[in-house]
């Protein structure tokens, strides 16, 4: 087993050591993923999550564009029944 050090920044962020990257086969931008198992040891792994290109389309198509300020009435309101526990339809 080999061992390799990080340091936790003040906003809680952890850069990987470049041997742990290499390992992973992982570099910037890159999703990790990180393990906890039930006895509490942590495993850090390559996620093979979704990516930005993975879930492309998965909301579906507009038939056609909408106007930016019907956008953000959309989301404002999707908000507000986020925030009041309520369910938007």
């Amino acid at each position: 087993m080999r061992s390799a050090i990080s340091t936790i920044t003040d906003d809680g962020m952890v850069a990987l050591p470049p041997e742990v990257q290499r390992q992973l086969g992982v570099g910037a931008n890159d999703p990790v993923e990180w393990l906890i198992d039930d006895d509490g040891s942590v495993r850090v792994i390559r996620s093979n999550g979704p990516t930005l290109e993975s879930v492309r389309g998965a909301a579906g198509s507009l038939s056609k564009p909408l106007p930016w300020d019907e956008v953000l009435k959309i989301a404002r309101e999707d908000a507000a029944c986020v925030t009041s526990g309520g369910h938007g339809g």
